[in-house]
Order: structure tokens, then C-alpha cells, then sequence
């Protein structure tokens, strides 16, 4: 009796050891056939160039915004000095001087040397509008 209660329990274990196997199998035919689809689609309908597309027109338009900011921030300490607003002047100047150290094409090992040479550029009309250059912000 004991024996032949082994014989089915070794079946059963054969079975769904066999069933896991087939399963398994399954699911990676279906995954590598998803895959397969999903790549056609996404060529098909050029899913990859748009998305491309897109971050290059997001990069074009924060950078034409970074520009605009700048340009805004100049045109600012004019208006302001021209008004005799020395502090909404200095604020325009932090801008400039902000916007001119953390663009896009300043990499980090030459931060400090653009900073110095925004200092030497900017630190009398600072001194003009009574404040101090800013510090070294990195």
C-alpha cells in the first residue's frame, strides 16, 4: 500500500513539474511574441522618431526660454536703472549674473572661471547700485 501511494505522488510531482515547465515555456513564447508586435508597432508608426522629435523640440524650447530670460533680466536693469530703482536693478543684475553662470554650454570645471570673470564685468555696476557682488554659489 505504502508503495503504491509513492508511485503516485511521484506521478503527481512528474505532472506538475511538467506543467510548470510548460508554463513557463508559455510565457516566454508569449512574452518574446509581445515584443516582437510591440517593435513592429513602434516602427510601423514611428512612435520612436516622435518621441525623439519631441525631446528635441523640448530642448529647443527651453533653451529659446533661457535665452528669453536673459534677455528680460538686461532689459529689466536698464528700465530699473533708468527709473532709479536701485533695488529692482540689483535683483535684475543677480539674474544676469545667475543666468550667465548656470547656462547650458558653461560645463562645471570652468564655473568658477566664468564666475570670476562676470565678477571682474559686473562688480562696479554692483558697487554703483550699493551692493556687493554676490559669492561664489557652487
Amino acid at each position: 500500500m505504502l508503495n503504491i501511494s509513492f508511485i503516485v505522488l511521484q506521478a503527481s510531482n512528474d505532472s506538475s513539474m511538467s506543467l510548470l515547465i510548460e508554463f513557463l515555456v508559455g510565457l516566454l513564447i508569449s512574452l518574446v511574441i509581445f515584443l516582437v508586435i510591440r517593435s513592429i508597432v513602434l516602427w510601423y508608426w514611428k512612435i520612436d522618431v516622435i518621441v525623439k522629435n519631441q525631446e528635441e523640440q523640448i530642448r529647443l524650447l527651453s533653451q529659446s526660454l533661457e535665452q528669453e530670460n536673459r534677455r528680460e533680466a538686461r532689459i529689466n536693469y536698464y528700465k530699473y536703472r533708468m527709473l532709479g530703482d536701485k533695488r529692482q536693478a540689483y535683483e535684475s543684475l543677480i539674474y544676469i549674473v545667475y543666468y550667465d553662470l548656470t547656462g547650458p554650454e558653461i560645463k562645471d570645471e570652468a564655473r568658477k572661471d566664468k564666475y570670476e570673470k562676470l565678477k571682474s564685468q559686473y562688480i562696479d555696476k554692483f558697487e554703483a547700485l550699493g551692493y556687493e557682488f554676490p559669492s561664489y554659489p557652487f
